[in-house]
This record gives structure tokens, sequence and C-alpha cells, in this order.
């Protein structure tokens, strides 16, 4: 048996792509002989091997054109894809388009079908060649990492406060050294040199063992102001490091220091959790809507879907279709034209046949991520053969060919090299990391802030050397505290 099977023409890669055409119609039927390649090729390779038939393939232009044909006996059928909704109420369809028709009915009559596409009603279909629901693939862009990713953890106004309670307990610690100093000075009586006491002058009582109170404070006093208070921010900011090494030997000292110790331990724990996680997220940031509910708002692109009101339209708030294309549906034309919408931003979601999308992704894993929450199944593309009436017994015969061979392990493997199931975008594909190992570019702020302050030690030391001080044993570290 030799079947005259009709298709259409064009690059519908992965599900079938027309590789070359003859140059001229055949002088009996007037079609063109084409050659295609794909998924539907393959799968009606096998089923002619099962059936023992051969078969040639016939380019046909529109829905009209191969009912013509069909009905002279130049096509045994027809491959033809339809996009079905399921519904539970009838409607107006929409006019047929090249590639797709719209079925709007209870599970899908086909008598009902045929009529409303201008094919007629003397027409029986095959179980599908394929079949599979809508599903979606959003746009991910690299995400900035900048010098400052370890500060990430924490948000900018708890960066400052934490700066606020440095200085403030810094301030609060050299008060508490102060009172303790002036209070143990109250408690000695240190007798005043002789020579400094004129008898019946103004500076001396009559007793002669007080001295003046001074009326100015001393030059250097504001220095050694100032070395107490970068004394006691040290000795705080190392608390906060787990690196103290101060005797808070007074008991007001000792209650400061268990207020810091309260502060450094929420914070440090809170901020050790959260700093793997931003350094080992992922260093691309998903865009658009993850959930179905989440499509309400967002404006989606198709291929193959039209913006009827009773379609998509239902989930998105607008749906966006490559009407420049020559060619209508899973065309590369197509493709490109939502590639291009997330890019650009003017789509938020691609919505299309599920398996379509994840071949097109797994080869683009650099900017487009599936959402495997959105998937809809009320909206089912499937590739099916159309026969005449007449021809039942073979269209029968085919169905069953069709389901004895979708249930065998060969029919897995073809779906796996058609649209590659199996091949998920992980660390073979650049970027595509769920998550992303610890990079110098994400830690250059941390050494940045090191060298400064290991700068900042050398300075110091020129300083001291500059005045003379570098050996000078005389002020004790903590000697002002």
């Amino acid at each position: 048996m030799h079947l005259h099977i009709g298709t259409w023409a064009g690059n519908f890669e992965p599900y079938w792509n027309a590789i070359s055409q003859a140059e001229e119609p055949e002088a009996e039927t007037g079609l063109y002989q084409i050659s295609i390649t794909g998924h539907v090729a393959t799968f009606i390779d096998e089923i002619s091997r099962e059936m023992g038939f051969s078969y040639r393939y016939f380019r046909i232009d529109n829905l009209v054109h191969a009912q013509h044909h069909i009905d002279n006996g130049d096509l045994d059928m027809f491959l033809e894809y339809e996009l079905r909704q399921e519904m539970y109420k009838q409607d107006v369809p929409p006019k047929p388009s090249y590639l797709y028709n719209w079925t709007y009915s209870n599970y899908s009559n086909v008598t009902w079908w045929a009529s409303s596409t201008g094919v007629g009603t003397d027409y029986s279909l095959t179980l599908p060649l394929y079949q599979s629901p809508t599903g979606a693939l959003g746009y991910k862009e690299r995400s900035f990492i900048g010098l400052w990713r370890f500060m990430r953890p924490f948000t900018a106004n708890l960066w400052w406060m934490l700066l606020f309670c440095l200085c403030s307990y810094s301030v609060l610690k050299v008060g508490l050294g102060l009172l303790h100093e002036g209070n143990a000075a109250s408690r000695r009586t240190v007798p005043p040199p002789l020579h400094s006491c004129r008898c019946g002058g103004p500076e001396c009582t009559s007793s002669g063992l007080h001295m003046p109170l001074p009326t100015e404070v001393p030059p250097s006093a504001r220095r050694r102001l100032a070395i107490r208070f970068s004394s006691a921010f040290y000795h705080t900011f190392a608390v906060f490091l787990q690196g103290d090494d101060y005797n808070w030997s007074t008991v007001p000292l000792r209650i400061l220091r268990t207020s810091i110790l309260v502060v450094v331990l929420v914070t440090v724990a809170t901020y050790t959790a959260n700093l793997a996680s931003f350094f080992t997220q992922s260093e691309y940031s998903i865009i658009g809507p993850e959930t179905v509910a989440d499509l309400r708002d967002s404006v989606a692109c198709s291929v193959i879907h039209t913006n009827y009101s009773e379609t998509l339209g239902n989930y998105v708030k607008k749906l966006i279709n490559p009407e420049h294309c020559s060619e209508s549906g899973w065309s590369e034309c197509g493709r490109l034209f939502c590639h291009d919408q997330l890019r650009t931003g003017a789509a938020d979601i691609w919505l299309d046949d599920y398996n379509g999308l994840h071949e097109y992704s797994s080869r683009h894993c650099e900017d487009l991520n599936e959402r495997p929450a959105i998937s809809l199944y009320p909206y089912t593309s499937r590739i099916f053969m159309l026969l005449t009436d007449q021809n039942s017994p073979l269209t029968a015969n085919l169905s069953t060919a069709i389901l004895f061979l979708t249930n065998q392990p060969w029919y897995l493997n073809l779906m796996d090299e058609s649209f590659r199931l199996q091949h998920v975008c992980g660390e073979d594909d650049e970027g595509t990391e769920e998550t992303e190992k610890v990079t110098l570019d994400s830690m250059w702020g941390l050494f940045l802030v090191a060298g400064v302050i290991a700068a900042c030690s050398l300075l110091a030391a020129v300083d001291d050397i500059e005045d003379g001080s570098a050996d000078d044993s005389s002020v004790q570290p903590n000697s002002y505290i």
C-alpha cells in the first residue's frame, strides 16, 4: 500500500521541517512533492514500518486546498496541527489559519470541528501523533555583583545603626572610665609640693595642703581624650569581631560589656546565617510571573495562540503575536519574535506548547527560564491525520499503531531526541547553576576594606616616627581607659 500524505511546507522544528521540494508539480495531481524531517516524520516512518506501507509527502497551502485533493483522491490523508481548548459551552470559532485550528466544544466533537473549519463532515481523525499542554518561558538576567556583596545580608539603615551602636558604646566606655578615675581620685589626698605654696598667698590655704584647680584645659587634654575614644572604639569593635582582649575590670564596664555581647550574639548569628545564602545565590534573577495566578497582570507572547477573547486572553492581561511573520505557527520567525519580546521587556511571559518551549529554552539557557508552575492543560497542542470516512478502516489501523508505538520505550527516546526532554539547564550551561560558587568579584569589597585598615596602621606608624614617639613607653595602651 502506498499513501500520499499532504502537509504544510515550512520550518516548524522540532515538529517537522520541509527540507526540499520538487521543482515541478506532478502532472496528474498538480502537487509538489516535498521531503520533511523532525519528530512527526520519524514517527510516521516508524508507523509505516509497523503497518507495512510506503508513502510520499506533498505540499498543501490551506485547508480548502487539502479538501479538494483529498476529495479527488490525490491525497489519502492530511497532517494537521490543532490547538484544542476543552470547554463546556459552544462558541463561534475564529477563522481557520494555516497551521492551527481552534476547537470550542465539549470533548472535541470531530464532526463539529470538521464542519466549522470548512473541510466538511465526511472526515475522520486518527489518535494524536503528538500532544502536549501549554507551558511557559520567562526571561532571566544577570544580577549585578558589585564590590559590597558581603554587606548585602543587612540593609543600609541596619549597618548605620550598628555603627551608631559602636560609637555610642565607645563614648559610654570613655565616660565610665573617667567617672571611675574621678571617684578614685576623690578618695585619696595628694600633698602638693612644698615650693608651690607661698605663706599668705592666695594660692594656698592656711594648712598649705590643697592646690588650686586649673582655670584652663591643658593643651594635651584633647589629644588624650582622642586617644581614649580611639582605644575604646578599638576594644568595642574587637568585641563585635569576637576578638576581645581587654580587661573589663570594673563592675560598670562589665555590665556595659554584657550589653555589647547581647547585640553581638544576635548580630553575628544573623549575619552569618544570611551571608552564605547571599554568596551562593544564583547570579541570575528571574523576571516575570511564576504562577498561573500571576498571569492576570502579565503581558504574554505566543507563537501559536492568538488573541481571541475565549482563549489565553482569559488568563493574561494582554496577548501579543508575531503578526509580521509570513509563516504562521511554530515558525522560526515567530520564535525569534517572542524571544525578542522577552528580552526587551515588551512581554512578561511566553506561552506556547510545553515541549516546544522546553526544546527551545534548552538551547538558550543563558537568558530563558522555564516556569514549571505554569501549565495550562485545557489548551493542548495536537498533531493528527485527517482522512475521509471512506478510509475509516485505515483510520482505525493507524490509530491502533499510534497507540501501540506511543506506549513503547522507543517513543520515549524519540521524544527525548526531538525535544531534549532529558536536558536540563545546569552546570554545563553558562550562568544556569541554581547556586553559584563564591567568586573573587563578590569578595573584592571585603579585601578593599581590609586593605584600607591595614594601610591606616602603616600611616599610624609613620606618624609615630615623625612625632618621635615610636619608642616612647611612657604611654601605656590602657593608661587612658
